[in-house]
């Protein structure tokens, strides 16, 4: 159960920090983006944290790691974004696609740095251990209000 616990905490983390910056940012319009978001994130930080607790946990990996993500998810992002966002003008950037992608990695950069950072904090300075299932149900509630409000904003957004 500690373990399920160790892989579910900084998922729920994560995708309370990076969801609603990619999402705002990126002017997600349409939910098949903003599930994309979180599958994306989902499986990125799920294969992270079982390669660093089963694998390589050092702190080397998890640097490696933090500089590598950020441009696979931002990489990933820009061809979601160029496939199906971009022709619909979501960015409202017309210009060349080596620019939009320059502008979904920088949000990619932010929102990976902050999750890190605020995942840090968390880690020194809040002693959780005791609590991680609590923690989890408090993180997993506030992502599904979250994500309620981004949904119930595109839905508004389409009938306008």
């Amino acid at each position: 159960m500690n373990e399920l616990l160790s892989l579910i905490l900084p998922l729920f983390l994560t995708l309370l920090i990076e969801t609603p910056i990619y999402f705002f940012f990126l002017k997600i319009k349409k939910l098949r983006g903003l599930f994309t978001l979180i599958l994306m994130n989902v499986f990125t930080n799920l294969l992270m944290n079982i390669i660093y607790l089963k694998v390589l946990s050092s702190l080397i990996f998890i640097y490696i790691y933090e500089i590598i993500i950020p441009f696979i998810e931002g990489s990933f992002l820009f061809l979601y974004l160029y496939k199906f966002d971009y022709v619909s003008s979501s960015l409202k950037i017309k210009t060349k696609p080596l620019i939009l992608y320059f502008y979904v990695l920088i949000i990619s950069l932010l929102s990976n740095a902050s999750s890190y950072f605020i995942g840090e904090i968390f880690n020194k300075y809040i002693y959780i251990n005791y609590y991680n299932f609590y923690i989890v149900l408090i993180y997993l509630l506030i992502f599904i209000l979250e994500i309620l409000i981004m949904i119930i904003y595109l839905i508004k957004r389409h009938k306008s």
